[in-house]
């Protein structure tokens, strides 16, 4: 009877052991699976993460592209500078007389050629036009300007005429000097004129560019 009673008391016990031993290993499982499920969402948010990190840097991209074109299809805005100014103070010019060609691969070669015919630079609409304040430093007759714009011309043609002959467009002017860009872009001015600046960008460097054309800027001083 004793033996039977331990015998019962050990099958017991072991019948309790496995249980534990199966219901640790459930919870085992359990523990093992949301620590998978947890790996696997964090995996799918850092590649979610990543996905919209590439979208959003080839968004810029285009959009810098994009824009690098658009500035192409007509001549740039130019900016003159006055080194010498402590603040070196600007002044931007847009061009209203312009030829302009867009140039791509095709056979044909060209694509399509922008005109426009504005006013001249003594046209007495000029009058209302805003003023280049040019300052007058000690013993230089002449202001030295340095002019800039996204792709320098490869040559242009200063003119000048005094400002009273606003109204004449058939004035002789001042002076005409013709110059070669090279590296840098630049110009002398005085008070109380009206210039012409006309730059041209070359044919024969359309191909590398993918655009030619002319350009004239009117500025007015005081």
């Amino acid at each position: 009877m004793k033996r039977r009673k331990l015998s019962c008391v050990w099958l017991a016990a072991a019948v309790l052991f496995l249980a534990g031993c199966s219901s640790q290993e459930e919870k085992g499982m359990a523990q093992v699976s949301v620590i998978t499920s947890a790996s696997e969402e964090s995996t799918s948010e850092t590649e979610t993460e990543n996905c919209e990190e590439t979208s959003q840097a080839e968004v810029t991209a285009e959009t810098e592209t994009s824009e690098v074109s658009a500035a192409l299809t007509g001549p740039p805005a130019i900016v003159l500078t006055d080194p010498l100014s402590s603040a070196m103070s600007s002044f931007e010019v847009s061009s209203g007389n312009y030829s302009w060609t867009m140039w791509n691969d095709s056979e044909a070669g060209v694509d399509s050629t922008v005109l426009a015919c504005g006013s001249h630079p003594l046209d007495g609409a000029m009058e209302k036009a805003e003023m280049l304040d040019v300052p007058s430093y000690q013993k230089m007759e002449k202001t030295l300007y340095w002019i800039s714009c996204p792709v320098l011309p490869d040559r242009y043609t200063l003119t000048e005429w005094d400002r009273d002959q606003i109204g004449n467009p058939e004035a002789e002017p001042v002076s005409e000097s013709e110059y070669e860009t090279g590296e840098m872009w630049e110009a002398e001015m005085e008070p109380d004129k009206v210039y012409r600046i006309s730059a041209v960008w070359e044919e024969s460097k359309a191909q590398e560019r993918g655009f030619s054309g002319e350009a004239e800027y009117a500025v007015l001083t005081e």
